[in-house]
């Protein structure tokens, strides 16, 4: 441990340069990551809920679009609504 702790000669307080306790928890996290395939599985899921979204916009009127972006997935009601919210 005292090779890994003193592997760096310059006192920095930059996290990932300075500390390499911090990048080998970085590296475990990612290695996790991969390990489980939690990318894919989130793709997985992210796909399984806008596809419920549209589902959902096709059976109620309140629902305009869904649309994804990224990570984001959004609804916006329809564009001929009245000032409460309601389709006219």
């Amino acid at each position: 441990m005292d090779d890994l702790m003193n592997c760096l000669t310059a006192n920095s307080v930059s996290t990932s340069r300075g500390n390499p306790i911090a990048m080998a928890t970085g590296n475990a996290v990612l290695d996790f990551f991969d390990a489980h395939e939690l990318q894919a599985n989130a793709v997985e899921i992210g796909r399984f809920l806008f596809d419920g979204q549209r589902g959902l916009a096709t059976r109620y009127s309140l629902i305009g679009v869904t649309h994804r972006e990224g990570r984001v997935v959004g609804q916006r009601p329809p564009r001929d609504t009245t000032d409460d919210g309601h389709t006219r």
